[in-house]
């Protein structure tokens, strides 16, 4: 075709990568065709594994004795593995340090602290466990993100990094 503006191909998949949502539909409409799973994993570009862990993942159980068996959907496939990607990643671990974080807020707006001088002053005399400790760039990254409870108006003592004298 001369005109650029269309699209006449669909980019290739990479492999090892998740699935995307058209690929997912890409599998339920050759599965309904009654594909084998070695021609779907062609055609979408990725392992007979995984075509059959999808059509795993996107078919409800069946629970009745009687009727047809349930059939594949992307859309509850998608859903299953939005849900199971939500639980994979590493806990939010300032919220479960509290009595670190209540002593950090205390010599910041009593003491005019910096967070650095919390963190190092903390370590140095053993005040908490070593895992009850959050690093220095932790507590500065939950200040910027509005995560912790102080705000850019307590650190009048300490100053921030990113901030320079003019």
């Amino acid at each position: 075709m001369d005109n650029d503006d269309y699209i006449t191909h669909e980019p290739e998949r990479r492999r090892g990568q998740h699935l995307q949502r058209e690929e997912r539909g890409t599998i339920q409409h050759l599965y309904r065709m009654k594909w084998t799973l070695r021609q779907i994993a062609k055609q979408v570009n990725c392992s007979a594994s995984t075509v059959l862990n999808e059509l795993r993942r996107g078919t409800p159980p069946k629970t009745g004795s009687r009727g047809r068996p349930p059939g594949y959907s992307a859309k509850r496939g998608q859903a299953v593995y939005s849900a199971n990607r939500s639980h994979c990643h590493k806990p939010y671990k300032a919220n479960r340090l509290t009595a670190f974080m209540g002593w950090v807020v205390e010599q910041v707006r009593d003491h005019h602290w910096s967070l650095d001088a919390c963190v190092g002053y903390a370590r140095l005399h053993g005040l908490f466990k070593d895992d009850g400790i959050v690093s220095t760039k932790t507590l500065y990254n939950d200040l910027w993100a509005g995560r912790s409870p102080l705000s850019l108006f307590d650190m009048r003592g300490g100053m921030l990094p990113s901030m320079k004298l003019v």
